[in-house]
């Protein structure tokens, strides 16, 4: 049994982390900011050693008493904000893990950081899972944000392992999500008919995975850590999905138990590819056929 502070643990990988974690027999302490409470993807409570409030941000992550003997410490804190100001992506994804890590060193624990996949950056062609090149461009700050903190913890002295997953959907199985973030808000204006047409390439795949398999893959630390200062890939399978077989249905709407009546009767169709070769395309609706198809659709959840 090992004694575990995960960072972030209000948050929707942080959560299941904890959970999971907990559900294996290990001591966990859970580092929230502001809520006062953690709960797993499934929407239940999380059984703890311990809450503590906190802030990354802060030296000794703010922490007034420290957790006891601690051996890992998971850092999931972080901004997820991709337009959000410089100056919160520096305190708080590369501060904040600058924090994390020193923590880590200071209390002989090894540290499991979770940054992503996107520090590839703007990179065609197979990508390593190596440091990030100091050329490197990237899409957004937030991408800059995580390359730049790996390099913290590269350089922290701490014992590490630094887990790159890709973007997270819901339970693999039935879909579930604790909180719409990230993808699924651009999913929201799929379904409003506000983004009525996707550009996508021919046969372009989707870089998603469920959070049981992010999850599940953050809890493998002991393999990661196997070799010294490891990198663990969370990436979709060898065979990924590809956008036109991009199930709508369990992704707008895992909860709902009603067809998609709109697609059957042509209310949404796959567009013709371009001359040129190029899809592209994936979707085009009516705006008003779909608005009035999704008003007369239950709601999604949301739970807190």
């Amino acid at each position: 049994m090992l004694s575990i502070l995960v960072t972030g643990a209000a948050g929707l990988i942080g959560g299941e982390v904890c959970a999971r974690a907990s559900a294996r027999g290990h001591r966990v302490w859970a580092l929230v900011h502001r809520r006062n409470e953690v709960r797993g993807n499934d929407g239940r409570l999380v059984p703890l050693a311990g809450l503590v409030q906190g802030d990354v941000r802060a030296e000794g992550l703010g922490l007034a008493a420290p957790p006891p003997a601690l051996d890992v410490v998971i850092h999931c804190a972080a901004s997820l904000t991709f337009d959000a100001p410089e100056l919160e992506l520096e305190a708080i994804n590369v501060g904040g893990t600058r924090n994390a890590a020193a923590f880590a060193a200071g209390h002989g624990a090894r540290l499991l950081h979770v940054s992503t996949a996107y520090v590839c950056g703007w990179r065609d062609g197979l990508v390593a899972e190596t440091p990030v090149p100091p050329a490197t461009c990237f899409a957004n700050g937030y991408e800059a944000s995580k390359a730049r903190a790996e390099d913290v913890v590269r350089a922290s002295g701490a014992a590490y392992c630094i887990a790159r997953p890709s973007i997270v959907l819901g339970d693999s199985a039935i879909g579930t999500i604790r909180q719409f973030d990230a993808i699924y808000q651009a999913f929201a204006l799929i379904a409003r008919g506000l983004v009525p047409v996707m550009p996508v390439r021919s046969g372009a795949s989707l870089d998603f995975v469920p959070i049981d398999h992010v999850a599940q893959g953050l809890c493998c630390w002991r393999n990661a850590w196997q070799r010294p200062r490891a990198r663990l890939p969370i990436s979709p399978a060898a065979r990924p999905c590809r956008w036109r077989n991009l199930p709508l249905r369990s992704v707008l709407f895992p909860s709902s138990t009603r067809p998609l009546w709109w697609m059957r009767r042509g209310l949404i169709r796959p567009c013709s590819p371009h001359p040129s070769g190029a899809c592209l395309p994936a979707w085009r609706a009516p705006m008003r056929a779909i608005s009035s198809a999704i008003r007369a659709l239950p709601r999604p959840v949301r739970r807190r």
